[in-house]
């Protein structure tokens, strides 16, 4: 497995969960989705080791476009939305491996070991070599992933209460720019509202309450946030009006809820969008997930058809429909070794970002609290597979 670009997610706080595995993003089936913005050839690969397709990967920098090293743009994420948005690329190749139609029958069929038949149906991967166990895994989750989405996640985006900031830097304004600067780091959301003035406290910032004395974000551009708690960097361009960032070694945490979710080796497309208010970022994040972390996650949401009342590793009925669609599509292993057990699937999220003020001085450090909430005795797939012995010793041919 080669390294792409690492980006970690973050959607804030909890996380020792660590059973079942399954999911909740749907997956669309449109032909355009399975369109590569840019197939190459993988030449760094041994001619004995190199695959017979061209592989899915983004595209690379403009042949023309210098930087303006003086700019510089923040954006807040407003919404997210599980398996990525579906008029920009949300899949692509993390293992330089083709589909099995046109892999080498000599060859191995998977870059790890994989519980289940990589070549099975679906396949794990289309004839570009993208990865597709976690579109799979999530094709049926699609209007339970939309309830978390609109009841757990994102009001607290739209509130403010919390965030997740990207910054732009040395963009030169134009459709083309070989190199330009992109940052991802969490936020404890708003500080000051444009709509009102008011300034949230250190309590409210800390304690994610209910917002009160009006500050909220007007969205217009000039709501003021917290500066960032933390945050990576990685170098990317602008081509034809898309930002892209396929570094290596890069991870980046996403806050999102009130979880934290780690996805590395990811690539992130967004097109750039000029409203009356700034500039906006609609884009994909994908890059690959542990079952693990994700089953962790996940079950520290509440279950929406609970009245919110009751967290999803809570209701074995509620996690039964997370644990066996992952389980079975593990393609991708965090190890990079191709003897490893593959425990990790490619995940896309989508994410609408507008531009927004930060300023110096808002940084906001919250104190560790204990909330008294014992983490769910959850484990993983892949904890399983090994105690069972169901992954098998020898690699699938």
């Amino acid at each position: 497995m080669r390294p792409g670009l690492r980006i970690g997610v973050v959607l804030a706080g909890a996380a020792s969960l660590l059973m079942a595995c399954q999911l909740l993003v749907g997956v669309k089936d449109e032909d355009e989705n399975l369109r590569p913005v840019e197939a190459v050839v993988d030449a760094s690969l041994p001619d004995s080791e190199a695959p017979a397709c061209v592989l899915a990967r983004p595209p690379g920098p403009p042949d023309s476009g210098e930087g303006s090293p003086a700019n510089e743009h923040a954006f807040a994420v407003r919404t997210v939305k599980f398996e990525g948005f579906d008029d920009l690329p949300n899949a692509f190749d993390f293992d330089s491996r083709c589909s099995c139609e046109n892999r080498d029958p000599e060859k191995s069929q998977s870059a790890c070991v994989a519980p289940a038949n990589p070549c099975g149906e679906p396949p794990s991967d289309d004839p570009e070599g993208r990865d597709l166990g976690g579109r799979n895994a999530f094709r049926a989750a699609r209007p339970f992933t939309a309830t978390l989405e609109n009841n757990d996640i994102n009001p607290r985006f739209v509130n403010g209460l919390t965030g997740f900031l990207v910054r732009l830097k040395a963009y030169n304004e134009t459709p083309n720019d070989r190199t330009v600067e992109v940052s991802v780091s969490i936020s404890n959301g708003i500080e000051k509202s444009s709509k009102s003035g008011a300034v949230r406290t250190r309590d409210e910032a800390c304690g994610g309450r209910a917002v009160d004395g009006g500050v909220t974000p007007a969205w217009d551009g000039k709501d003021v946030w917290f500066t960032s708690t933390g945050g990576t960097g990685s170098i990317g361009h602008v081509r034809d009006g898309l930002l892209i960032v396929d570094g290596a070694n890069t991870a980046y945490e996403i806050q999102l809820g009130g979880q934290s979710l780690k996805q590395t080796r990811s690539v992130f497309v967004a097109r750039i969008e000029r409203t009356p208010n700034g500039l906006k970022l609609h884009g994909n994040l994908v890059g690959l997930v542990k079952a693990a972390d994700l089953l962790g996650v996940v079950g520290e949401f509440k279950v929406p058809f609970a009245g919110l009342t009751k967290r999803i590793c809570e209701d074995p009925t509620t996690l039964s429909l997370f644990s066996k669609p992952i389980c079975d599509n593990l393609d991708l292993s965090s190890e990079g070794d191709p003897a490893s057990r593959c425990d990790s699937v490619a995940i896309a999220f989508g994410v609408d970002a507008f531009e927004i003020r930060t300023e110096p001085g808002t940084k906001v450090e919250c104190p560790t609290v204990d909330s008294g909430v014992a983490p769910c005795p959850v484990r993983s797939c892949v904890d399983e597979l090994t105690d069972a012995g169901d992954a098998g010793d020898a690699r699938p041919d």
